[in-house]
């Protein structure tokens, strides 16, 4: 009865929003055969549910031609759950064979679609999923598929960079799924509309005729723009007074549900400057050694202050404190108190920080760098730093959700023990996650040696040794690597990065998903050696991997700038914060910043989370994370039941002796 009632309602939403549909005969499609009748149920789903992909098999080849395709699309699906993609690829060539037809050849299609996503091939994806006779056959399919038929279509289009036709896809289809997932859908599409640049927003804003679309660009314009925690407040406000029968304003994204939760404006609520600080201090190296670093900082603060003027803003107006060779930071930070600081942002050096760390600050204080100490700090200190670990705590979180659980580790050898290794492998347990070897390397000569050990490439060379030994006669024989991991996560400048992937492809593991941080990209883009690690997915800044029109006119009036984007945004968002950090509750809600999603502790330390990004012909796009196969797989008749992951204490790491066969090459 509740099926009914359900498609009931769908029938008079589609009635209601005709224009909406108009051409898109998927979506319409999964609405009618929602109104029409329950689905039908395959007799195969009684199969038990804890059945392996080789009960499945075995059901296959034992069953006649006409009743092998329920058995072999349920054991494809279960193997790419468990992300044996080998397997996967040979049981979807036994159900290409089958020659299917209608419903049972969408569902073969639907499965080689999510192969290909699984494989970072998200364009031959919607090649699958936009084909002719597919959406022809798509109609036969019960109404449930049909609609993770357009979801799987939404992350191949996400996972293009296509982020505004992603979230076109995912706001059709909203309407059709459960309260669960609805929710689940809205932070998607919030997502991928904070992926797009605020021109991009205003610019698809000015063209759609969708209501809902309009709505979701509207709020996500706010989000976007450079204004103060009050403007947007108001405008917030103005929004819900608009669109209050919107779905977004039923559940509002968590940054703007803070914003609007803030009921006191903070204290630059004024266009007025009195209520601004009279001046902000910059404490930067600006001579000596780090002379470089603390430029770039402060050229990406003043950009984004000139670019505020322009806009109509009142900045306040800075001075700038040298801070190279101060011994001691506290009096030069007490001087430019004197001399009218209302707000100061520095030093750059951990050491300085650290001299800061539980002084008397009087104003607001926005420290570049992070001190850690069991103390707490003093109470107008923030803490902002591009840290390394907050980046391989975050791949840790990715690879999760997207589903893996084993992973080889292949570090520099003096950092087996690093900050950046221990935070990735402690979030990396937290998430059910295990380590197969942690494969330690001195140099590039003997990366080579030291990959082949750890993905145990001998042993198998031994066992083919021993066979021939005993059967007294030569044998054909490919190695393979151990089974026994999904993924690689690596640690390693740009010239390693270069030789780690084409040496991980050699030796067998090209299947393997590799993860990296922003360490292996120079910041700008070198395609001729970039191609080599084509495939890797890592974390990277908005800055760096978008295009902008600060960005631009960065580039083009500094060329030097394109070797320090990342300080340069360090900068821009160091402005931005202002404020934020003037306010009267710093900590609500998030700041969709240069460097990242900025977000502000409890222990006022800045965290911030990148955007994924991955290496394609040399070429650097941002990506969207793929979901796991529990959030976005249809059911197929027999679930995977989960097991229990590997736990242990940390392997030894493998360290090879020097191969003097292997290229070296200098570190960038």
């Amino acid at each position: 009865m509740k099926i009914k009632v359900r498609a009931t309602r769908t029938c008079q939403w589609l009635s209601t929003h005709h224009n909406v549909w108009r051409g898109l005969g998927l979506l319409a499609a999964i609405a009618l055969a929602g109104c029409s009748s329950t689905p039908p149920t395959d007799t195969a789903n009684t199969t038990n549910a804890k059945s392996s992909v080789k009960q499945l098999l075995d059901a296959a080849h034992s069953s006649s031609v006409e009743q092998r395709a329920p058995y072999l699309r349920d054991a494809a699906a279960l193997s790419l759950q468990q992300n044996d993609i080998p397997q996967t690829e040979r049981i979807l060539q036994e159900l290409d064979a089958l020659k299917l037809a209608g419903k049972e050849s969408a569902q073969r299609r639907v499965l080689h679609a999510r192969l290909q996503l699984k494989q970072h091939q998200p364009e031959l994806a919607l090649t699958t999923l936009q084909d002719r006779q597919f959406l022809q056959d798509v109609a036969q399919m019960p109404a449930r598929e049909q609609i993770d038929v357009s979801l799987l279509r939404a992350q191949a289009l996400l996972e293009t960079r296509n982020y505004f036709g992603g979230a076109q896809e995912l706001v059709f289809v909203d309407p059709l799924l459960n309260d669960s997932e609805r929710r689940q859908n809205h932070q998607k599409i919030w997502r991928a509309l904070l992926d797009l640049s605020p021109t991009d927003i205003d610019r698809y804003r000015s063209k759609t005729d969708n209501q809902q679309l309009r709505g979701w660009l509207e709020l996500a314009a706010i989000a976007t723009r450079n204004s103060s925690d009050a403007a947007r407040q108001t405008q917030l406000a103005d929004w819900l007074r608009q669109w209050g029968s919107h779905p977004a304003a039923q559940d509002l994204p968590s940054d703007l549900a803070k914003l609007r939760n803030n009921r006191t404006p903070p204290p630059i609520a004024s266009t007025t400057t009195t209520e601004q600080p009279k001046q902000v201090a910059l404490l930067l190296p600006l001579t000596g050694k780090l002379a470089a670093f603390g430029l770039a900082v402060r050229d990406g603060y003043m950009s984004a202050w000139y670019d505020n003027q322009k806009r109509g803003g009142h900045p306040p107006p800075v001075h700038f404190y040298d801070t190279d060779s101060v011994s001691d930071i506290v009096p030069l930070y007490q001087q430019a108190i004197s001399e009218g600081a209302g707000l100061v942002i520095g030093p750059l050096e951990k050491q300085q920080v650290a001299q800061l760390y539980q002084q008397n600050l009087p104003v607001p204080t926005l420290a570049l760098n992070r001190f850690e100490s069991n103390s707490p700090a003093a109470a107008n200190l923030y803490q902002f730093s591009l840290a390394a670990e907050d980046e391989t705590a975050q791949i840790a979180d990715i690879a999760a959700q997207e589903n893996h659980h084993s992973a080889l580790i292949v570090v520099p050898e003096d950092e087996v023990k690093s900050r950046e290794l221990q935070t990735f492998e402690q979030r990396w347990r937290q998430r059910g996650g295990s380590v197969g070897a942690i494969a330690g390397y001195r140099d590039q000569q003997n990366m080579s040696q030291t990959i082949r050990a750890a993905l145990n490439i001998p042993r198998s060379e031994a066992r083919a040794k021993e066979l021939e030994s005993i059967i007294n006669r030569n044998i054909e024989f490919t190695p393979h690597r151990r089974q026994d991991i999904d993924m690689v996560f690596i640690l390693a400048k740009p010239a390693q990065a270069r030789v780690i992937k084409p040496l991980l492809d050699f030796y067998y593991a090209s299947d393997l998903t590799v993860y990296a941080t922003s360490r292996i990209y120079s910041g700008y883009p070198i395609p001729s050696l970039d191609r080599d690690i084509d495939k890797v997915r890592f974390t990277e800044m908005p800055f760096v991997v978008q295009t902008s029109e600060l960005k631009q006119q960065i580039l083009s009036t500094q060329p030097q700038s394109k070797n320090y984007l990342r300080l340069y945004a360090m900068g821009i968002d160091s402005f931005n914060l202002c404020p934020r950090l003037l306010a009267k509750s710093p900590n609500d809600g998030a700041l969709a910043g240069q460097t990242g999603q900025l977000t502000i502790s409890a222990e006022n330390v800045l965290q911030r989370e990148s955007l994924l990004a991955v290496m394609r012909s040399g070429n650097l796009q941002a990506i969207a994370i793929t979901e796991s196969p529990e959030a976005s797989t249809p059911p197929p008749l027999l679930q995977q039941q989960p097991g229990q992951q590997q736990t242990g204490a940390l392997p030894q790491p493998i360290i090879a002796e020097p191969a003097a066969a292997d290229a070296a090459g200098n570190d960038e």
